[in-house]
């Protein structure tokens, strides 16, 4: 509480600036991504209900965009992290329900060479590097174990994102 008004001027009025400017921006070639303070800000506070550490706050304020097509929670979208030391920018699908990460899959599974061409494109490297995020150890139940995409479907989130120095 008594650094409550330090974390708001110097974290969060600059972040709710940044989201506004992204909300004007996003019209132009991201109509659907929301850039919204109440819906896109991520509190200060972490939970420490399952954590060792019990530090109550962040360290670094995060946003993120998801798309208005998609029920709260669901979809893909884009998250910006800022740091003392870093800035993080990147997006994609965290923690997609057991449904859509079905869709997902049988998606990758028909269409898995244009996947492999973006993930693998020279300006997909320098954008974001490469395709991340949690994976299966092995391809899942449905799929052949030499199916051409079984790096790809083994994947339980699809992220991809960069870091830049913190005077980015």
């Amino acid at each position: 509480r008594a650094r409550k008004p330090h974390s708001e001027e110097y974290a969060r009025e600059p972040m709710v600036s940044l989201l506004a400017q992204l909300a004007s921006d996003f019209r132009s070639f991201a109509p659907d991504l929301v850039a919204e303070p109440r819906v896109s800000l991520f509190r200060i506070y972490r939970d420490t209900r399952f954590s060792n550490d019990k530090t109550p706050l962040k360290t670094h304020i995060g946003a993120h965009f998801p798309s208005r097509r998609f029920a709260k929670g669901a979809g893909a979208g884009l998250y910006v992290e800022i740091a003392p030391n870093w800035v993080w920018a990147g997006g994609g699908s965290y923690m997609p329900s057991a449904a859509e990460l079905r869709v997902i899959r049988s998606s990758i599974a028909t269409g898995h060479r244009r996947l492999h061409r973006i993930v693998t494109a020279p300006a997909f490297a320098r954008a974001v590097g490469t395709l991340d995020g949690s994976q299966l150890s092995r391809v899942p139940r449905g799929y052949a174990s030499d199916h051409p995409a079984a790096q790809y479907l083994k994947h339980k989130q699809f992220i991809a994102g960069r870091e830049y120095p913190a005077d980015f």
